[in-house]
């Protein structure tokens, strides 16, 4: 079998692979394309993982509707509280404890 092999002098294809310096306005067009792109790629990102959290969501209220075909109650257990988790988020900061005063009375 013939490996193809690279061709250095085949990268001219590619504008960033140039020989020639970009410009200012060049680079900052190529900055503003990848941040679109990127800003792109986030939210579909976050489309996906709301997708997969919704799809877990339904797959583990199913396990409780069937909780008489699963005999492990701990499993069970574990799944009504990921629901809970899920459903009933904890606020950052909100489960800190007050400082204790450490001034006697």
């Amino acid at each position: 079998m013939e490996e193809k092999k690279l061709n250095p002098e085949n990268k001219t294809n590619n504008p960033l692979n140039q020989k020639e310096k970009l410009t200012y306005s060049q680079l900052n067009d190529v900055c503003n394309q990848l941040y679109q792109q990127n800003q792109k790629l986030v939210m579909q990102l976050r489309q996906m993982d709301m997708s997969n959290t919704f799809k877990r969501l339904d797959y583990l209220f199913e396990v409780v509707k069937a909780s008489n075909v699963f005999k492990d109650a701990e499993f069970i257990n574990n799944c009504v509280a990921e629901i809970k988790e899920a459903l009933y988020p904890q606020k950052v900061g909100s489960s800190e404890e007050p400082a204790q005063s450490n001034s006697s009375e």
